[in-house]
């Protein structure tokens, strides 16, 4: 029998730094990012713990071979929680690594510790190996359906005993219009699962219950299913109009959209199986949809009549009960035909002694407690008992679990008649486990007990399937129920739902080594105790052998305080700015994006994990190789203002980055009006292709540009995506603008106003005023915007700055437009628009907003411009030489503190364009700006040396130039290079290695002992998961 992934897999809670997974070759990686989100399943708003902030969680899909690698980082405790591992505490993180082999289908992950498995939760789905055809005709579509259970309150609170009953029940995340909050009362509030369908077409449905306490039915208005997979394992094809899920089992059906085209529910309820002394969950079903291609959406949908009643077990049981292994199939394997170890397990509540002077709520006053074998499983305390079983240390767990109860009685029809059946009521405290011989056939009767109520109970198995045998009602009889079995095509599970009074017989194989939980898998019964574990001893060879402990496995603490604040990540998310749907890596699941906030003075720490290759690429460190991380230091000092992070390697600048915003030390005010709200905004390029086709040269050309991760309403599918800033009459507002663009400069104006800038690459200015203003990639400008206008809405534009020749391919000319949302304005009035520089008026626009800026002098850091110069860099090539320039690492030698002065020419050897030249590691200068071949003489007196601008980007006009000038006061090597990314591959790039100083302090330190090592292998998409910690 093959060994089964779900039961490794279903204690894990994922999460990390960085973004989501792709498959490469056989290895599938996920980091999931978990983080608060404030969802409204209802009509409360509710914050809860989610995975990648989506409910339900991410769906994971491999193939049937891959190995899973699983980065965990938490600040939720998790894990098999005191079985398999100790939970993961606090801030630390663990690397699970799962070989699929053997199993194809459907499956649960979900997490383990303090219901947290009420939102953190998903779809593992396993497909065929490629070319390996399904068992059945290929679906035209695969849909997963999640059924969750949801409650109004805290999800801390789901510790409490009894658990609260759950308010509703969902459909991947939606309530559907059962309930008042989530009617379709108009288009915009309709909060129902839909699912489209083509008359003729088949679906794969991956049915998944998800639900914490409950059973749930599941049905179609007027439409059969075929069952084809339950558990992760095929079934011999079962048509159905109704299925029945235990809480953590999977069903994966055939839909065929065969009837007329309309509108039909499918609809969930919950089974209860329970007696009146146990509370019971709400009855309302819960409602998605099945829409057809061309269906009327005035038409009324079809209605299912779900069980009820006495008909819900009878129909429960019938199918359950008819499943059936597809024998033949792939990895079936027949059932074992002798047994080594035999076990009759009774199951069910049982009670435990109220503590004097405490009111109890159960029966008799008591509280419930958990029975199998009337034992109650204590969870061990400090250390796991799989630790405990490799190390063999006493005094954690006894290996005394009994293969019997300890009385015969009527199990399904209990009453307390003797002071033994009394004494059943009151099952013994123990961490009690069985030990199995590798190999052994190990056969479990569950008989399930009414000692307090018999309800069905969704027993579940860690480690393994296991075949189930059969199912009956009553007290299981030895001789005349054994002649029922099936034994030759019996189906198999990882859960099983035993019936109600009844009773379940099942098999399984002890071929996996380990200690391996048996348990209700209803939430509300683990801290009752419903609970035994299997210690499943080694084989006779080291791959049949259970495997050391990692060195960084988990360690116990007593320190239940797992609502700390959740960290940061990066991870790919599913965009769709224009039409299509696009994956691209992202910070935290934003474009763009998050704001890192610091003060002068600070100290910023970022850490990064990355199977991204980054850093200053070759020149100041080698790349960041894939599984590795660094972690940079970076103190801010001499420097407010806003600044661009952004990735460095193979274009994932275009999607990864943000605002790096410095304000003034506590107590330090700006240097202009404190304004009422500051606001960032970041211009960015967009493609619709993936990201990686952005190395080729020339690059492509970008398809439109974003404001904030908005196209705005230039663009068919965009129309009502658009930022939007509200402002209020007579406020201030700082606008933190970036160009985080990677190959175009950018215009940017806002309709009927006019702006001052306070601030350009985190240097001060002189408060300039105007209507217009040009950012050249990776540049920042900040500037105050009054609401001094009539109350109503105002564009805000941004559009490229072209200024190439045809020779060169240029960028779409739509603007690109958010909106100025005055206080009071009415939603009918229409925008007032910009007319934004263009043609003939681009260039002098552009030189004139560059060329008015100038440093604040007196400002918080000003220095004066250095009146000597020690370095001179200019250099001239006749016409023909020039067209072919040599292709070298060459590089600048400057000595420390010396000052610097750079001629930037630029060319029209292939084309004029602006060149946005970028220093690393310093400010400069920037003393003047021209048109022409500079003149030493005449534009040497031109130079503003009292107040010029400082920047770390300077736009060089076209077919112009600027002049520069720095201290080298940073030892290190240095890139100056063109900031348009297409232009890097191309070389536009020298470096600067300035030396050191006369004290250690200006001297380069020495490299840290974890510095990335290089490597020549150029291929770094090979395992597409990023990991990174933005932290301050």
């Amino acid at each position: 029998m093959p060994l089964p992934i779900q039961a490794f897999f279903v204690p894990l809670l994922f999460l990390f730094f960085f973004f989501s997974s792709i498959a490469t070759a056989a290895i599938v990686e996920h980091v999931f990012q978990v983080k608060n989100v404030v969802v409204k399943p209802l009509c409360k708003e509710q914050m809860i713990p989610t995975v990648n902030g989506s409910l339900p969680g991410p769906t994971i899909n491999v193939r049937e071979g891959d190995t899973l690698v699983v980065h965990l980082k938490s600040s939720w405790m998790d894990g098999a929680n005191m079985i398999s591992q100790c939970p993961i505490q606090p801030r630390n993180n663990f690397t699970y690594r799962f070989d699929i082999t053997g199993q194809e289908g459907t499956l649960l992950w979900h997490a383990h510790v303090v219901n947290l498995r009420a939102t953190l939760h998903g779809a593992l789905i396993i497909r065929p190996r490629s070319g390996r055809p399904y068992p059945f005709p290929k679906p035209y579509k695969e849909v997963p359906l999640v059924f969750e259970q949801w409650w109004d309150t805290d999800i801390e609170l789901l510790n409490s005993r009894p658990a609260p009953i759950s308010d509703a029940y969902l459909i991947n995340g939606l309530a559907g219009d059962s309930y008042p909050c989530s009617k379709n009362s108009n288009a915009h509030s309709l909060r129902m699962f839909k699912l489209r369908v083509v008359q003729g077409k088949t679906y794969l449905l991956r049915i998944i219950n998800a639900a914490l306490n409950t059973h749930l039915f599941f049905k179609i208005a007027d439409h059969n299913v075929t069952v084809v997979s339950v558990d992760a394992v095929y079934t011999t094809p079962y048509v159905s109009d109704v299925m029945i899920l235990t809480p953590g089992q999977t069903v994966d059906a055939l839909l065929t959209a065969d009837q007329p085209n309309g509108m039909y529910y499918m609809e969930i309820s919950p089974y209860t199986s329970a007696n009146s002394l146990v509370p019971v969950p709400p009855s309302t079903p819960i409602r998605g949809l099945i829409v057809y291609e061309d269906a009327k959406s005035t038409a009324s949908p079809s209605n299912s009549l779900m069980p009820s009643g006495m008909n819900a077990i009878s129909t429960a049981h019938r199918f359950s009960s008819n499943i059936t292994s597809l024998v033949g199939g792939p990895y079936w394997t027949p059932v074992p035909d002798h047994v080594d170890e035999k076990m009759f397990v009774t199951m069910g509540l049982g009670l435990k002694p109220c503590p004097p002077g405490t009111k109890c709520i159960g029966p008799f006053g008591q509280r419930y407690a958990g029975s199998l074998n009337n034992r109650t499983f204590v969870i061990p305390g400090t250390i796991s008992l799989q630790e405990a079983y490799f190390y063999n240390i006493s005094g954690v767990y006894t290996d005394d679990f009994p293969d019997q109860p300890p009385m015969k009685f009527d199990y399904a029809n209990f009453g307390v008649r003797t002071n033994s059946e009394y004494k059943m009521m009151f099952p013994e405290r123990k961490t009690s486990v069985k030990t199995l011989k590798y190999n052994s056939i190990v056969e479990i009767v569950v008989q399930n007990t009414g000692i307090i109520t018999s309800e069905s109970h969704p027993m579940h198995l860690h480690g393994f399937n296991f075949y189930v045998l059969g199912y009956g009602f009553g007290n299981y009889d030895p001789i005349r129920d054994a002649d029922k079995l099936n034994l030759v095509n019996p189906q198999m599970h990882n859960t099983v739902g035993v019936p109600p009074g009844g009773w379940v017989v099942l098999r399984f194989k002890a071929n996996n080594p380990g200690a391996w939980m048996f348990h209700c898998h209803m939430d509300a019964h683990l801290p009752y105790g419903i609970i035994m574990v299997f210690i499943v001893q080694n084989g006779p060879t080291p791959e049949t052998s259970m495997q050391p402990p990692p060195l960084n496995l988990p360690q116990c603490t007593r320190d239940p305080t797992i609502y700390e604040s959740l960290a940061t990540s990066v991870k790919n998310v599913v965009v769709k700015p224009l039409c299509k749907e696009q994956m691209i890596p992202t910070v935290n699941g934003s474009l763009p994006g998050p704001t890192i906030n610091v003060r002068e003075g600070d100290t910023l720490v970022v850490h990064l994990k990355s199977t991204w290759m980054d850093g200053a690429n070759m020149i100041s460190q080698c790349p960041i190789q894939p599984r590795n991380n660094f972690t940079y230091r970076f103190d801010i000092t001499g420097q407010e203002g806003t600044l661009l992070w952004h990735a460095h390697v193979v274009n994932l600048r275009a999607t990864l980055h943000g605002a790096l915003i410095i304000r003034p030390r506590s107590g330090r005010p700006y240097p202009f009006p404190k304004p009422y709200k500051e606001v960032p905004l970041i211009f960015e390029q967009w493609w619709d292709v993936n990201i990686e086709l952005l190395n080729l040269q020339p690059a492509p050309i970008c398809d439109a540009y974003l404001i904030n991760g908005l196209a705005g309403d230039s663009y068919p599918c965009s129309k009502n995506r658009m930022f939007k800033l509200k402002v209020v009459q007579g406020k201030t507002y700082l606008l933190r603008i970036i160009n985080a663009a990677l190959n175009t400069h950018l215009f940017f104006k806002i309709a009927d106003h006019n702006v001052t800038v306070v601030s350009v690459d985190a240097a001060y200015t002189t408060p300039y005023v105007s209507d217009v203003m040009i950012l050249t990639p990776g540049q920042t400008v900040d500037a105050l915007l009054t609401a001094d206008q009539p109350i109503g809405m105002y564009y805000m534009s941004i559009s490229p700055y072209i200024s190439a020749n045809s020779l060169a391919p240029v960028p779409p000319g739509h603007d690109i437009r958010s909106l100025i949302v005055y206080e009071g304005a009415k939603s009918t009035s229409s925008p007032s628009m910009s007319l934004l520089p263009s043609g003939t008026n681009a260039i002098p626009t552009a030189h004139r907003f560059s060329s008015n800026i100038t440093s604040l002098v007196g400002g918080p850091y000003w220095t004066p411009v250095p009146d000597h110069v020690d370095e001179k860099i200019v250099r001239t090539e006749s016409d023909y030489e020039m067209m072919f320039p040599e292709r070298k690492t060459s590089i600048k030698t400057v000595k420390f503190n010396s000052t610097v002065e750079i001629i930037v020419q630029n060319t029209a050897i292939i084309s004029p364009e602006s060149h946005p030249m970028h220093l690393h590691g310093f400010n400069f200068y920037v003393l003047g700006y021209g048109f022409g071949n500079y003149d030493p003489i005449r534009d040497a007196r031109k130079l503003n040396l009292v107040n010029p601008q400082m920047h770390n980007t300077v736009g060089v006009p076209p077919g112009g130039w600027v002049v520069l000038r720095f201290i080298a006061n940073n030892p290190g090597a240095w890139m100056f290079h063109c900031h348009m990314d297409a232009h890097l591959p191309y070389g536009i790039i020298m470096v600067f290695i300035v030396e050191n100083g006369p004290t250690p302090e200006t001297s380069l330190q020495p490299p840290p002992s974890n510095l990335p090592q290089c490597t020549h292998d150029p291929t770094i998409y090979e395992s597409p998961t990023t990991n990174v910690d933005l932290s301050s």
